[in-house]
Parts: structure tokens; C-alpha cells; sequence
């Protein structure tokens, strides 16, 4: 069987599936507002999401913590609407989920 590679050698991924990985995450790079995707630069400020910088390539980085409040992982939105994650989403609770809970509490 011939499986394709990317350019590091790793199995291509099919377009539009999320494929996991445990590469380090992503360092923050600014938050902008996102207007195809109707999103303000401060809802984007409030739930942490953020452009930022994968392999010289601009993407959408969704952080994802666990139940203690410590980030575990990434998702990554590429421009073609490719996904990738990176971390342990398997510790990870719902996207924004976190930000609701401490509102509660206040």
C-alpha cells in the first residue's frame, strides 16, 4: 500500500479531518478579529483564541484546558478550513466551557 507523506514525512492528512498529534503547542501570537467567521477581536480575546504561527503558516489557535484550568492542548484552523490538533484532548473539557464555570463562581 502507498501512503502519502507531507513535507516532514508524516502521513498526509485527508482534507477537512482533524488529525491529533502530540507536537508542542502553539506559542500565542495576537488576537485578532476574525470578520468571515463573525467574530469580534474581544470575543476572541475572551475565550482565548488567536492567530498564530504553525510550520511559517498563519492559523486559528483554539486552546483547550482541563478540568483544573491548565491548557492541554490546541486546535488549529488552517486557511483551507483543515484542522489539527496538538497536546492531550483527551483531559480536555468542552471549548470555553471553563470560562462559564469560573463566571459562575464569581
Amino acid at each position: 500500500m502507498n501512503i502519502k507523506e507531507d513535507e516532514d514525512g508524516e502521513p498526509s492528512k485527508p482534507r477537512g479531518k482533524q488529525v491529533a498529534t502530540d507536537k508542542p503547542l502553539v506559542p500565542f501570537g495576537e488576537y485578532r478579529a476574525l470578520s468571515k467567521r463573525k467574530l469580534t477581536e474581544e470575543t476572541c480575546k475572551k475565550f482565548g483564541y488567536f492567530i498564530g504561527s504553525f510550520k511559517g503558516e498563519l492559523v486559528q489557535v483554539a486552546p483547550y484546558y482541563d478540568e483544573e484550568g491548565k491548557l492541554c492542548g490546541q486546535k488549529l484552523r488552517f486557511a483551507n478550513k483543515d484542522f489539527r490538533a496538538t497536546g492531550e484532548l483527551k483531559r480536555a473539557v468542552l471549548f470555553g466551557c471553563l470560562l462559564f464555570i469560573r463566571l459562575s463562581r464569581a
